[in-house]
């Protein structure tokens, strides 16, 4: 009489030869849904809630706070970034160019998250790399910078990666997100999309 034992090693051998395949099998399945993802299209909690709240100082003028009420009344593009991010500095032409552009339709409102300490001889330097004829102008940031000294919790969590922009609806209402950098293209016709003419 044969043991209920011999009569399982069968069985376990062939699923322990079956078990990579099953691993691989699975690994490619989830791999294969994620070529049809586009990784700037991350889940946000924030679309359709009003944007976090804060009250930061103005580079050019400390004195002064800037805070989600001052983006109120027209639709508005916050650009989270930081000084060490190179997507976040190929991304200050394009948001040059819209605050130039469409100032009459949008805010563009940049928030570092580095210190002023840090951010107000970054600029400098850059500004003087346009004196020498380095830079073009439109790599000078003219629209509101703000920063802080002190980490800021409801953005640090809401920003994933930087730099990440948020298009705004005149309320304060986030309508979208865009992680990366991100060209002008896209950048437009998201605000077409958000209704601005």
């Amino acid at each position: 009489m044969l043991s209920p034992l011999l009569l399982f090693l069968p069985l376990a051998s062939l699923l322990l030869m079956l078990l990579p395949l099953l691993a691989f099998l699975a690994i490619a399945v989830f791999l294969y849904r994620g070529l049809f993802l586009d990784p700037s299209e991350l889940p946000s909690a924030l679309i359709g809630k009003p944007f976090p709240a804060f009250s930061l100082p103005s580079l050019e003028d400390p004195e002064r706070a800037i805070s989600e009420a001052d983006i109120k009344g027209k639709p508005a593009l916050v650009n989270v970034w930081a000084t060490w991010c190179p997507p976040c500095i190929e991304a200050i032409p394009t948001l040059e160019a819209i605050h130039r552009d469409l100032a009459d339709e949008v805010r563009v409102i940049s928030i570092a998250t580095d210190p002023a300490g840090v951010v107000g001889p970054w600029l400098e330097a850059r500004r003087a790399r346009v004196a020498e004829g380095v830079l073009k102008p439109i790599a000078v940031p003219t629209y509101p910078i703000i920063t802080s000294d002190r980490p800021l919790p409801e953005l640090a969590t809401a920003a994933r990666a930087y730099p990440t922009m948020w298009l705004l609806a005149p309320d304060g209402t986030v309508l979208h997100e865009m992680v990366g950098g991100q060209d002008l293209p896209t950048i437009l016709t998201m605000i077409r999309m958000a209704g601005v003419p």
